[in-house]
C-alpha cells in the first residue's frame, strides 16, 4: 500500500467552505473521507507528494488520516520510529472569511460506497 501525504489551504464564507476549498488545493476534494488513527501498516510506502494524484472516481471513499492539534499516541507503543518528517501549512484569512489548512495522509486508492 502506498500512503501519500498532500496538503492545501483555502479560505470562504464558512468554515466548510475554507476546509472544503484546502482539500481541493490538495486535490482531495472529491473524496468522502473516511477518517482513521495514526497507524502505518508495516509494509506501506510512504510518498510525500504535496498535490495527490487521481485516487480514483469522485464520490469514492478513500481513507484518511488528517492533520489536527492534539496529542499523538506514540508515548503508548513500544516501537522504534525512524524517518520521521514533519508537514505544516497555514494560511490567513480575510476579514469576515474562514481559513483552512490540511494535511492529509490517504492510505491507497479510494473504493466505491455500497
Amino acid at each position: 500500500m502506498t500512503i501519500r501525504i498532500a496538503w492545501g489551504t483555502g479560505a470562504g464564507p464558512t468554515e466548510m467552505a475554507a476546509y472544503d476549498a484546502a482539500l481541493a488545493d490538495a486535490n482531495l476534494h472529491n473524496y468522502n473521507l473516511v477518517s482513521v488513527s495514526s497507524v502505518i501498516p508495516a509494509d506501506a510506502d510512504v510518498e510525500v507528494v504535496g498535490t495527490a494524484p487521481d485516487l480514483g472516481s469522485a464520490g469514492n471513499r478513500l481513507t484518511v488520516v488528517q492533520a489536527h492539534a492534539n496529542a499523538a499516541g506514540r508515548e503508548l507503543r513500544d516501537w522504534t520510529f525512524t524517518g520521521e518528517t514533519t508537514r505544516t501549512v497555514s494560511t490567513d484569512a480575510a476579514a469576515g472569511e474562514y481559513a483552512a489548512a490540511v494535511v492529509v495522509a490517504t492510505y491507497g486508492r479510494s473504493e466505491p460506497i455500497h
